[in-house]
């Protein structure tokens, strides 16, 4: 009588096992790969996937230029990739007239000689056109399948 009570436990162990082991087509995949301007690394770039319907999934940009971003859905989906939120955060550490001063080729000021301000987190500013920041007009498509997907994105001219 032991063994009879057995079964049904074992059987329904049997089952979920199966059924937890099985591929299922509308898992989220893992997307990761690097991201360049004219083949060098972008830093602390905010990357986005956009779904057809419009529902954006943000990747999270490494200071070495790859991303990674988990929970995306399947499917055909738009890049796209928006640098500009570093820009005043760059010209705060490099003070003010940098930009002039490297040009003329003048010194910096004592102040910035003496301790040079730090940039900000994860790079400085890398100016990119702006047709890649709206889904609308970002060429950038990558098809992203279940499970893990590796897309290397350079952005060009």
């Amino acid at each position: 009588m032991t063994r009879l009570r057995l079964v049904p436990g074992v059987a329904l162990a049997l089952l979920i096992s199966l059924v937890g082991c099985s591929k299922n087509p509308q898992a989220p995949a893992r997307v990761s790969g690097s991201l360049t301007y004219k083949g060098t690394p972008l830093k602390s770039a905010n990357l986005t996937f956009h779904t057809p319907e419009g529902v954006a999934y943000p990747a999270k940009v490494a200071d070495d230029g790859t991303y990674s971003a988990n929970e995306i859905p399947e499917g055909e989906l738009v890049v796209t990739v928006e640098t500009e939120h570093l820009k005043a955060a760059t010209e705060a550490a490099r003070g003010k007239d940098y930009e002039k001063r490297i040009k003329t080729g003048m010194q910096p000021p004592p102040s910035d000689r003496a301790a040079p301000a730090a940039p900000p987190p994860g790079g400085l500013y890398v100016k990119i056109p702006e047709k890649y920041s709206k889904p609308s007009t970002s060429p950038l498509t990558v098809k992203v399948t279940s499970g893990r997907n590796v897309h290397n994105i350079d952005l060009t001219d």
